[in-house]
């Protein structure tokens, strides 16, 4: 690498007085060089071998003879053969490997068109699926629902004895269980598609979580665990779709109660801080094992633990809940408790501006507003006559103070209307006065409206009234709550006058039907036959028996009832002309002539020995009320069952 130098040289004769130089490099510069002073320089001389030679003139008579010297430049190590031999082989080597990266390169692009296609051909059969199962859900949900219909109809009609009852109990919590499955499975196939869209509206969610929170409550009474609603102030102002987070809340609230064992606790919180609202479900259940937390907003996912209680399930709820609540941009985790059981906890931003424009209801529906109460179609109410059933009261129980005068407003003239301004007042009324039909909201203060028809069902004095509570909520899938404390209709708020009325109409009239189906059946069907599941029906049984015991007496009067029965003469008047429409005397004659009417047709005994038996004095009178009733004397009565 020394190949920039320089050579100087000079003469040993002195004095000069002129000397002169010139040089040459063999084999670089075949010519004799004529130097300016006594140095040679050389820049950037190949290598190999040079010979240097010099000569000096004096006073420029003569040459000398040169003077040389041998100079070897050395190859760089990069030029040498070595060098050489690394440079092919390193050229033999890329050229290997840039073979072989075309050849993977070519398969691996081949692959990845095949993977393409096979991915293609999945997604093609996986949309096939689905959309096949899609489709059988929606056509098992069908028949399930006719059949979740025609067995309330029938457990309704009261026509099954005891024995029959529960089996067709069966049928109608394992319909209602198989449309939940389903209607479940088909919010994940929309989930999973991007099919839900949400309409979110600003609301209360204190007020929204602590309505589904009262659904559960039958369920806590009868699985005797200590359930309980905590919040800090009385509203939480949030933006949220109520038909999505509905299923979000019951999801999460429906698991707690499956792995919460009797005598267990479960705690439902609600708070929020300056952006955001929260929400805790605390149960007291089995637990699970930390690394198992992660996997219960996971589609499918089933604890061990479910399968040892015995309520197993499709995994879907909480990856349910998780995605809704993501798509109101919150977030969903679950901790374990430091004794047992987990919280699972929800937290949801505040505002609408992480929400689409077109997600934002603009035109929503305020239940607490009165103006949203105002029928837009009066002519539809020509076809609704209350007045048809009589002189009848109802009870409204509503704590907002607008839409209570609006409801009595909506019944004044055409039935006698009392108010009361939340539940423990209501439930006073309806034991004072026994109404016809009560109208309740289900959130309100001191006493809820789920707690109030409670008591009412459960008070034998009560029981026949009907209850139509007015819900916030919407989803008909739960509420199955309500209907199995004893509501007798839900309504969902705001709602249309029309259909108020036309609801109400229709219970009247049902009630109407059930006490000609009562006076018609209490007594041709044998006592082991007859259903007395519920407070009503026990009632009948037990009035009844008092007045066989009591129906060869010429007169049963109301005290022996009413000591017999353990309730004052009004209440016992009262309940016996909602269920039947009868007055006490007459309930009592009619079935008197009724079982006249058996002994004649069965046992064929003498119209007076029926006569006594039943407990008249008087053949005429008796022979009369008879052929009112039938359209023929006893005589004529008895020949014709004979004949028939």
């Amino acid at each position: 690498n020394q190949n920039y130098f320089t050579l100087s040289f000079s003469i040993p004769h002195y004095p000069v007085s002129d000397v002169n130089y010139s040089f040459m490099m063999e084999n670089f510069n075949e010519q004799w060089i004529l130097s300016p002073n006594d140095q040679a320089n050389f820049t950037n001389l190949p290598p190999g071998k040079y010979v240097f030679r010099v000569r000096s003139s004096i006073n420029n008579v003569q040459w000398s003879d040169p003077t040389s010297i041998n100079i070897i430049i050395s190859q760089p190590y990069w030029k040498r053969w070595y060098a050489y031999l690394v440079y092919v082989s390193i050229f033999i080597l890329l050229l290997f490997l840039f073979q072989k990266y075309t050849r993977e390169w070519e398969a691996m692009k081949s692959d990845l068109k095949l993977e393409s296609l096979t991915r293609d051909k999945e997604k093609e059969l996986h949309n096939i699926k689905q959309r096949f199962f899609t489709n059988i859900s929606h056509e098992i949900r069908t028949p399930v629902t006719l059949i979740l219909g025609a067995t309330n109809r029938l457990v309704d009609s009261g026509l099954l004895n005891k024995g029959h009852q529960k089996e067709v109990k069966v049928v109608q919590n394992s319909s209602r269980h198989l449309l939940h499955l389903i209607n479940e499975l088909l919010d994940f196939r929309r989930l999973e598609t991007d099919g839900i869209k949400l309409r979110v509206a600003e609301g209360n969610f204190l007020k929204f979580t602590r309505e589904i929170y009262l659904s559960f409550q039958t369920q806590a009474s009868l699985n005797n665990i200590d359930y309980r609603f905590i919040s800090r102030g009385d509203e939480i102002i949030l933006w949220y779709d109520r038909d999505q987070m509905e299923k979000v809340l019951y999801n999460i609230i429906n698991n707690a109660f499956k792995y919460t064992p009797s005598s267990g606790s479960i705690t439902i919180e609600v708070d929020q801080d300056d952006q955001h609202g929260f929400l805790k479900v605390i149960d007291s259940g089995m637990g699970i094992e930390d690394e198992q937390l992660l996997d219960i907003f996971k589609r499918f996912y089933q604890s061990e633990k479910a399968v040892e209680i015995k309520k197993p399930g499709f995994g879907l709820g909480l990856s349910i809940a998780k995605d809704i609540v993501q798509l109101h941009g919150g977030e969903i985790d679950a901790v374990n408790n430091p004794d047992s059981g987990i919280c699972i906890f929800v937290k949801i931003p505040k505002g609408n501006n992480h929400f689409p424009l077109e997600q934002q209801l603009k035109n929503f529906k305020n239940s607490e507003y009165i103006e949203n109460y105002i029928s837009e179609d009066q002519s539809t109410h020509d076809g609704i006559n209350l007045h048809a059933f009589g002189e009848l009261t109802i009870l409204i129980v509503e704590d907002n103070t607008q839409l209570r005068e609006y409801l009595k407003g909506l019944f004044s003239g055409i039935l006698n209307v009392l108010i009361a301004a939340n539940g423990e007042q209501g439930l006073k009324i309806a034991q004072e006065h026994i109404p016809d039909l009560i109208i309740s909201d289900v959130m309100m203060p001191v006493l809820d409206g789920v707690s109030m028809t409670k008591a009412i069902k459960t008070n034998i004095q009560t029981s026949h009234i009907p209850v139509v509570l007015l819900t916030a909520r919407t989803n008909l899938i739960y509420k199955n709550e309500g209907f199995e404390i004893g509501a007798d209709e839900y309504i969902t708020k705001p709602f249309n006058e029309t259909l108020l009325k036309t609801r109400v109409h229709n219970i009247l009239k049902s009630r109407k039907l059930l006490r000609e189906k009562v006076l018609k059946e209490y007594i041709s069907k044998p006592r082991e036959e007859l259903n007395i599941s519920t407070p009503d029906q026990e009632f009948l049984f037990n009035l009844t028996n008092v007045i066989e015991k009591n129906i060869y007496k010429n007169e049963i009067n109301a005290k022996l009832i009413s000591r017999e029965l353990c309730m004052s003469h009004s209440v016992v008047y009262k309940k016996i002309k909602a269920l039947t429409g009868l007055s006490l005397i007459e309930f009592i004659r009619d079935f008197k002539l009724k079982r006249a009417a058996v002994l004649l047709a069965k046992y064929q005994l003498r119209v007076t020995d029926v006569c006594y038996k039943v407990g008249f004095s008087d053949r005429r009178y008796f022979s009369r009320l008879f052929k009112t009733k039938y359209g023929m004397t006893p005589s004529n009565y008895a020949k014709h069952e004979q004949n028939s």
